[in-house]
């Protein structure tokens, strides 16, 4: 009987337990996929947000380097204002007549563009 008895057991044993083993852990397995997705969302939005908040203090600061460089451009321009100016030479066409209307093609710039 007590033969019996213990093999009856292992047999609801085999019947429940194993069973009922294998679904729990596919259980937690799936919700541990299922948190670990949350937990993926949460750190790429945490990230995100810090990249977001990184790229905009990076974009004022290139902002404020541009300004400080124009600055800096028209400061220089006005110091080159009150030098003297280079002079450039007006370009000749065929007949060696001067750059009358200062488009540097030679045609049409002067009272003798019909070559003569």
């Amino acid at each position: 009987m007590k033969w019996i008895s213990t093999s009856a057991f292992f047999f609801v044993f085999t019947l429940f337990f194993i069973p009922a083993d294998s679904h729990a852990r596919d259980f937690n397995a799936g919700h541990r996929d299922m948190n670990r997705e949350m937990n993926r969302g949460d750190q790429f939005r945490r990230d995100n947000h810090f990249d977001n908040r990184y790229n905009q203090e990076r974009f004022e600061n290139r902002a404020l380097e541009n300004r400080a460089l124009q600055n800096e451009i028209n400061n220089q321009n006005l110091n080159n204002q009150n030098q003297a100016p280079v002079y450039v030479a007006p370009q000749q066409n065929s007949n060696g007549n001067g750059n009358g209307d200062g488009d540097g093609d030679g045609f049409n710039d002067n009272w003798n563009d019909q070559g003569f």
